[in-house]
C-alpha cells in the first residue's frame, strides 16, 4: 500500500465528540499498521494503531480513508508527507515517505 500499510477508519460523530473533534476536521482512526517490507513503512515512521490522523501536509479538512490516500499517492515516490496524528491526547507531526 502507497501509504506505508495503514488501514484507516473515519471517525463517528460519537468518537469525534469524545475527542473534542469537530464534524468537518480530518480525524482518521489507525487501525493497523503493517508490519513486513513495503508494508512497514508506517511502523517505521513511528505510526501506532490508535494514532488518529488530523493532518495532512498541515490541512485539516475532513478526508474519508479513500480521499487521504488519493492525496497522498498524488506525491511522487521519494518525497515526504506530513501527517500529524494525535496520541495521548498530543499532536505529534510524522514524516511517511511515499513509495511506488
Amino acid at each position: 500500500m502507497a501509504s506505508g500499510g495503514l488501514l484507516l477508519v473515519d471517525l463517528g460523530e460519537e468518537q469525534r465528540k469524545e475527542r473534542k473533534l469537530d464534524d468537518d476536521a480530518l480525524a482518521l482512526f489507525v487501525k493497523h499498521v503493517g508490519e513486513y517490507g513495503a508494508h512497514a513503512v508506517a511502523k517505521q515512521a513511528g505510526f501506532q494503531k490508535g494514532d488518529i490522523i488530523v493532518a495532512l501536509n498541515g490541512k485539516r479538512d475532513r478526508l474519508s480513508e479513500g480521499q487521504f490516500l488519493a492525496q497522498t499517492l498524488a506525491v511522487r515516490p521519494g518525497p515526504r508527507v506530513t501527517p500529524t496524528v494525535l496520541r495521548d491526547g498530543k499532536e505529534i507531526e510524522m514524516k511517511l515517505l511515499m513509495q511506488q
